[in-house]
């Protein structure tokens, strides 16, 4: 058995195309636009789903930050 903790999975409503896309926008910060990793993830998955609560936004950028 593996030492450590299990894998994570993505939240179950979350789709291939916005983990794709947040998953994308992690990136270091840019110096000359100051854009937060942590902004880019939330507004990569608030383009997929505009319609979702701020809580499960941040589930999901929790998830994705979290990811390696």
């Amino acid at each position: 058995m593996p030492d450590g903790e299990p894998p994570r999975l993505p939240p179950l409503w979350l789709s291939v195309s916005t983990l794709a896309a947040a998953r994308a926008a992690r990136r270091p910060p840019d110096p000359f636009t100051r854009v937060d990793t942590s902004r880019a993830v939330h507004d990569a998955i608030l383009a997929h789903h505009p319609a979702l609560p701020f809580t499960l936004i941040g589930e999901a950028a929790a998830f994705v930050l979290g990811m390696e």
